[in-house]
């Protein structure tokens, strides 16, 4: 065989490898995000007391263990006093993360309704929740620069933002003055 077509060959076979190597690694990240159904006895006791402390007296007809981002987490359901469902999701030491609340479509923003509507399409059924995320936000200097971070319930960074070293109240002045120059 001339040395074109092995390279060719070599090439194809590189790319396979590759191709299987990508479809390995999303399947491997889709098993790494699991829920599974729990009894109230397998929920640590602090992720149990923060349920029944959000849940207020109504019953939480449903447990789920979640296992997202290399953290375990739990999930009590229960019906508000409205009908609606409700989801909680905390962490093992009982720290709020989340809440899901089902709404009716007239609870929605319009636009967000509207939104909606055209990513899924004419005539999907849509499923409505408000979800509340829990985030801590630190701010900080360091080396002459303020600094910002946002912390989940469980330590995971979500943001940080550095900025030259001002107060916060100039910041603040900065954002109404550049408001009031756009209306």
């Amino acid at each position: 065989m001339n040395s074109k077509y092995l390279k060719l060959i070599a090439v194809i076979i590189l790319f396979g490898a590759m191709l299987c190597a990508a479809v390995y690694a999303a399947q491997a990240a889709k098993a790494t995000e699991t829920e599974r159904k729990v009894t109230e006895a397998e929920v640590p006791a602090a992720a149990l007391e923060t349920l029944k402390k959000m849940a207020a007296g109504a019953k939480i007809f449903e447990f789920a263990e979640e296992f997202e981002d290399g953290l375990i987490s739990y999930e009590g359901s229960w019906k508000a006093p409205s009908g609606v469902q409700v989801d909680v999701l905390v962490t093992k030491t009982g720290d709020l993360v989340a809440i899901e609340e089902g709404l009716s479509a007239d609870e929605v923003p319009a636009v967000v309704l509207k939104a909606a509507r055209k990513a899924a399409g004419s005539g999907a059924e849509l499923a409505l929740e408000r979800k509340t995320t829990i985030l801590y936000e630190i701010k900080f200097e360091k080396a002459g620069a303020e600094q910002e971070l946002l912390l989940t319930p469980d330590g995971r960074k979500v943001e940080e933002d550095a900025q030259k070293s001002q107060s916060d109240d100039n910041d603040e002045d900065d954002e109404y003055e550049q408001d009031d120059k756009d209306n």
